[in-house]
């Protein structure tokens, strides 16, 4: 069964997570952001971007944290314990590169509020990433019950999905959402403007399977918890939805992606603005 689209990214362009039989990805929300000054040939800046340049994440000891069903304070430190796993990983990834980093803050909430990008939660959204204030927005308690039935056990899912809404963070400190946000006012029809933010939401997935290969031995990303993640990320494509709401990929490109970076574990891997077009759609 497919779900509603509940825990995701709210980048730039706004596409959000879904779960329910997905963990977190979904569609439909725009969040407002200043405008930018960009070039005019966004795909093919940012085929070149400088984040290729990082290559492979550091492996640093990180350990994932076991979540308890029900339990918010639990889950709670499996966000941070997560971000801070990212946070080390990205950081020295840039410093590799000569890139400055900066982490994303966090806003991890318990009641709803108001941020640059909108109010939360909002329906079908239980965490974003916001570009104007640099910022992961993640409702604990939302984000339990967007699990759609997912066993809390296999953490690895869940924090792909994270490490998704990161990626995205990756993009917006590259440069990339900038590019990704004058493509698409500059596009002439829904489905150009869906096939950019295809290429963003597959670089997302690229990302967040680069850092869980880079965790691999010792968060421990096990054969059963990558088969669910893999699992997972099929259920979450764009398959089955209207024409001029496919804007995530198919399923198959959805999980492709994913395993490109577990697999080849560099950023250059990530780089789907440089893919052909029937590699994202």
């Amino acid at each position: 069964m497919r779900g509603i689209g509940v825990l995701g990214l709210l980048a730039i362009i706004g596409v959000v997570g879904a779960v329910a039989s997905r963990v977190i990805t979904g569609h439909g929300y725009t969040p407002n952001r200043p405008p930018v000054s960009a070039p005019s040939a966004p795909g093919q800046n940012a085929a070149t971007s400088t984040l290729y340049k990082v290559g492979r994440l550091p492996s640093d000891g990180c350990q994932g944290r076991q979540i308890t069903q029900g339990d918010s304070r639990s889950f709670r430190l499996f966000l941070d314990g997560t971000t801070d796993c990212l946070d080390r990983a990205w950081s020295q990834g840039f410093a590799h590169a000569g890139m400055r980093f900066s982490a994303p803050h966090r806003v991890f909430w318990s009641t709803g509020g108001q941020s640059p990008c909108g109010t939360y939660p909002s329906p079908g959204v239980a965490a974003f990433y916001c570009p104007s204030n640099q910022s992961m927005y993640i409702g604990i308690t939302d984000a339990q019950k967007a699990a759609g039935g997912l066993p809390v056990r296999y953490n690895v899912a869940y924090t792909r999905e994270i490490a998704h809404e990161y990626g995205h963070a990756i993009q917006d400190q590259s440069g990339i959402l900038e590019y990704v946000q004058q493509a698409r006012s500059e596009a002439t029809s829904t489905t150009a403007r869906n096939a950019v933010t295809k290429r963003s939401e597959l670089q997302a997935q690229c990302l967040s399977g680069l850092f869980l290969g880079s965790v691999r031995s010792t968060f421990p990303v096990t054969p059963d918890q990558w088969a669910m993640a893999l699992r997972d990320s099929y259920e979450r494509g764009d398959d089955g939805r209207p024409l001029d709401q496919r804007d995530h990929g198919t399923d198959a490109h959805y999980r492709g992606w994913v395993q490109i970076g577990y697999n080849r574990g560099t950023t250059a891997a990530c780089n789907t603005w440089a893919a052909p077009s029937g590699s994202v759609n």
